[in-house]
Parts: structure tokens; C-alpha cells; sequence
């Protein structure tokens, strides 16, 4: 129990640090979120393209 009140404290007493570690994760995750959907895209557009060939 103590480690997480000091945890907290230490969150607490940080404000800045703590965004700017908060907003940094939130942008690389974002990032990988959309270079998967990306890949993704265009995986299926490629499949799309091979079957409409054959077809």
C-alpha cells in the first residue's frame, strides 16, 4: 500500500513531467494505432485487386 501512495504523491507533486510522459505515450500509440490501419488498408485493397483480376 505504501508504494502506491508514494506512486501518487509523486504523480501528484510532478504535473508537468507527468503530461508531458502522458501526451508523448498518447502520441507514439497513436501513431502505431494508424500505421496498423494503414497496413491493413492496404493489405485488403491488395487482396480486392487479386480476386477482381480472377473474377
Amino acid at each position: 500500500m505504501n508504494f502506491l501512495k508514494r506512486a501518487f504523491h509523486s504523480t501528484k507533486a510532478k504535473k508537468g513531467r507527468t503530461l508531458l510522459l502522458t501526451f508523448v505515450f498518447s502520441a507514439i500509440l497513436v501513431f502505431i494505432l494508424a500505421g496498423l490501419t494503414i497496413q491493413s488498408a492496404s493489405l485488403t485493397a491488395a487482396c480486392r485487386d487479386c480476386t477482381s483480376d480472377v473474377l
